[in-house]
């Protein structure tokens, strides 16, 4: 028999849905089993699949040992004293500055990721179901702020916000082609997971989901325009295939047809996170905005481009 204990950070999640995470390599209807058989209670009482736990709470799960550790993938880290660059931190999130060439998630070959230097980082309480997360994706190329919620309460009302679109997310990156004025970009775009791109168009088609991009020049001349972009939907790769899609490539990105002299790879800052509106214990966010300097390798290619006649 397993005993697990409700903390603060596990109450307000469903029953089946928190035995999931627990039992997260289960499929969904072992788990339902389980319950309606009485093999997983609370507080010593048989209880239904959708009782929301509370703190204190005690589930019990009558289950062998040798399916416990056959349903049970514990998600472990590498410890590392690779340091992060802290724009913010508060007892429910952590606002990171990424640098160029790191994960965010764990990758198979085994290299350090951010989550792991967050994981070694940082101060929080860890329970059988919950650990600190990543509340939005950046690319590895990718510079900027990038969300972590070190409480289940914050991840879920990080998330909402982000879902709702009440959290905006204002990036800069430098573009092929002179922009001479805000542009509105709306269109399609889906995934093709075998080539690990994306695909847009003008047009709605079967499978396509619409984004929206907002374009502002910040500087150019007759080849570049530096850009602030604003991401109304974040779907993978928008702004890289969007702006390809438009005429405009992302200098360095080789993947969407901005190859640059020698450089590897574009070029795109997650530049600032606004907070509109974002509810329960953290509303205190409301109406802040946070900014991260892009990194020295993005200034010089700026000051490179625009300098030249």
């Amino acid at each position: 028999m397993i005993e697990l204990n409700i903390t603060k950070n596990d109450e307000n999640q469903r029953l089946d849905r928190f035995v999931k995470k627990y039992l997260n390599d289960a499929p969904k209807s072992f788990i339902y089993k389980m319950i309606r058989k009485k093999n997983i209670k609370v507080n010593d009482n048989r209880t239904s699949i959708d009782y929301f736990l509370k703190e204190g709470d005690i589930v019990k799960l009558y289950i062998s040992d040798s399916l416990v550790d056959h349903y049970r993938n514990q998600k472990m880290h590498i410890e590392t004293n690779l340091k992060l660059d802290i724009i913010y931190e508060d007892e429910n999130i952590v606002l990171i500055n990424k640098p160029k060439g790191i994960s965010v998630q764990p990758a198979q070959n085994g290299t350090t990721s951010l989550l792991d230097i967050l994981l070694s980082g940082i101060e929080f309480e860890e329970t059988d179901t919950f650990r600190p997360a990543f509340c939005n994706r950046l690319d590895k190329n990718t510079t900027g702020i990038i969300i972590a919620a070190k409480n289940y309460e914050a991840l879920k009302q990080v998330n909402k916000s982000i879902k709702e679109r009440n959290i905006r997310k204002i990036y800069h990156t430098i573009v092929f082609g002179k922009i001479d004025k805000k542009i509105e970009i709306e269109g399609f775009l889906q995934k093709q997971d075998t080539q690990k791109k994306v695909t847009v168009s003008r047009h709605k088609k079967e499978g396509f989901k619409a984004i929206t991009t907002i374009v502002v020049p910040k500087i150019s001349n007759d080849l570049f325009t530096e850009i602030e972009v604003d991401l109304v939907t974040g779907r993978t790769h928008q702004i890289r295939a969007h702006l390809q899609h438009i005429g405009h490539p992302l200098v360095g990105d080789l993947k969407y047809g901005g190859k640059y002299k020698q450089l590897s790879s574009q070029f795109l800052h997650a530049a600032c996170i606004r907070f509109l509106s974002i509810g329960g214990a953290m509303d205190y966010l409301n109406g802040r905005s946070f900014f991260a300097p892009p990194p020295l390798s993005y200034q010089q290619l700026k000051n490179a481009l625009f300098s030249e006649k």
